[in-house]
C-alpha cells in the first residue's frame, strides 16, 4: 500500500516489532510475501535537516516520508515475477519543521530466505548521519588498502621466490 492507499484502507492493522524477519511473527509461515509498515514519530518543533540511513534489505522496498517517496531499492512486487530484489545502502535527507512525521515502507520478498523488515533504520541530524557514513566509508577504504598491500606482498614474494626452487614439505609415512 502507498501512503494514500494506507489512509483509505479500512482493514484491521497490527503492530509489529522491527527489525524482525517475517518468520519471527507467530502467524507467518513463509519468508515470502509483501507488507507495508508505517511509523509516526514526533520531532522537535524547529526547522532541521535530518538524515536517515537505510542499510538495505536484500529484497525490494519503497520508502516515503510524509507522503513523498524519497528512496527505493529494487522493484516491489506481489509475486516472484514482479519483484526485482536489491541490497544497496542509502542515505536520504529531509527537512522537517517538527511535529508529526510519517514514515511508510513497502517491502516485498520472494528471493531471499530471510523476508521482512530485517535491518534497523538510523535516524539523526543530517550532520550526524553524514559523519557516520564517512566513518564507515573510511573504515572500508582502510580495510581494502590493507588487503591490497598483503596481496601485493604475496605476489612479489612468489615472483622472487618462485625463481628459486623452494623446499617442499611432503608427508612421510612410516
Amino acid at each position: 500500500l502507498t501512503p494514500d492507499q494506507l489512509k483509505a484502507d479500512k482493514s484491521p492493522k497490527s503492530y509489529r516489532h522491527v527489525p524482525a524477519q517475517w518468520l519471527e511473527y507467530a502467524e507467518v509461515s513463509s519468508s515470502e510475501g509483501y507488507a507495508t509498515y508505517r511509523l509516526v514519530i514526533h520531532l522537535p518543533h524547529q526547522e532541521l535537516v535530518y538524515g536517515l540511513f537505510i542499510k538495505g534489505e536484500g529484497s525490494a522496498y519503497r520508502f516515503w516520508i510524509n507522503g513523498d517517496e524519497l528512496a527505493s531499492d529494487g522493484k516491489v512486487g506481489v509475486d516472484k515475477q514482479a519483484e526485482s530484489p536489491a541490497k544497496n545502502p542509502k542515505v536520504i535527507y529531509f527537512n522537517s519543521a517538527g511535529g508529526e512525521t510519517e514514515f511508510v515502507i513497502q517491502i516485498s520478498n520472494f528471493n531471499h530466505h530471510k523476508g521482512g523488515f530485517r535491518n534497523e533504520l538510523v535516524l539523526g541530524l543530517a550532520t550526524d548521519i553524514q559523519e557516520r557514513t564517512n566513518q564507515s566509508s573510511s573504515f572500508q577504504a582502510a580495510a581494502i588498502s590493507v588487503l591490497v598491500i598483503i596481496a601485493v606482498y604475496h605476489f612479489l614474494f612468489l615472483a622472487i621466490a618462485g625463481k628459486r626452487h623452494l623446499p617442499s614439505i611432503s608427508p612421510s609415512y612410516a
